[in-house]
């Protein structure tokens, strides 16, 4: 199974987009705090709310891997940090990771 995550940032004043896939996954666990209202001080302004989901930390190991009759795979364990730098928003296993830049139209 793949997983593919679209990006969008800016750098330059320019915006870009990116698409980052996560071939052959073995497992994709997602970690949504669903009490981020309870660390907001201030009245929530919707304007911000997507800042919630700015990817602040990528980080990657091999963690093993897996055999296929008689080939040898790795497996790469990477975690996605937004707003918890203790806990990733996202973890996926998979055997590949590919990024390729989109052109905005």
């Amino acid at each position: 199974m793949d997983l593919t995550l679209t990006l969008e940032y800016i750098w330059d004043t320019q915006p870009k987009r990116l698409n980052v896939s996560f071939q052959n996954c073995w497992q994709a666990d997602f970690q949504r705090n669903v009490s981020l209202l309870n660390h907001v001080s201030e009245p929530l302004d919707p304007a911000n709310s997507w800042s919630w989901y700015t990817i602040v930390s990528f980080r990657a190991h091999y963690e093993g891997s897996f055999h296929l009759g008689t080939r040898e795979l790795p497996i790469a364990r990477v975690q996605i940090f937004t707003t918890d730098f203790e806990s990733p928003w996202l973890t996926i296993s998979c055997q590949e990771v590919l990024v390729e830049e989109l052109q905005i139209t």
